[in-house]
């Protein structure tokens, strides 16, 4: 997933990137950070503790406690925003998604990823819910709820990849900003 994730972003010099939801920056900042080296990286995630520990591993880079509804940046900040495992628990999506679009530059690209129905997830998100142990919000998405999201918020998916054996969609849609 990594990989594919980082096959999407655009090589070139002094990218402005956003990890919406960066946690502790496991799942994408270090990795871009391997890769992309004089990037100039930024992310954000609700919980304060996260970002805590992310400014901690991350010290070159800016993290905030914010909303993904609710972005602290101007629009037209970033070439990239990433948000990878977010998206299905947020309560607004489509206003998260709106946020996103806002601070992408013009030509900048989005890339989310989620869990699938169609994957192992899926079967294992049943199981989950029954006994109880689900984060507050669970949204699952399919690849035609995922299509709609965009399609509502005026969004073109230019690269669109899925798969049933590891459970993720990848999208990429183009700004129209």
């Amino acid at each position: 997933i990594t990989r594919n994730i980082l096959g999407l972003i655009p090589r070139k010099r002094n990218l402005k990137i956003l990890d919406v939801g960066c946690g502790t920056g496991t799942f994408n900042i270090l990795p871009i950070v391997k890769k992309f080296k004089d990037a100039d990286i930024y992310g954000v995630d609700i919980s304060k503790e996260m970002i805590n520990v992310t400014k901690k591993r991350f010290p070159k880079y800016k993290f905030e406690v914010s909303d993904a509804n609710n972005l602290p940046f101007n629009n037209g900040t970033f070439d990239v925003v990433i948000s990878r495992q977010v998206i299905e628990h947020l309560r607004d999506p489509n206003a998260a998604i709106r946020e996103m679009r806002r601070v992408l530059k013009t030509g900048g690209k989005i890339i989310i990823s989620t869990p699938s129905w169609f994957g192992l997830i899926g079967p294992l998100y049943f199981y989950k819910k029954n006994l109880g142990k689900m984060q507050p919000i669970d949204d699952w998405w399919s690849p035609l709820s995922i299509r709609r999201l965009f399609r509502s918020e005026k969004i073109r998916i230019t690269v669109y990849k899925s798969t049933n054996i590891i459970p993720y969609h990848k999208i990429l849609p183009e700004s129209l900003v």
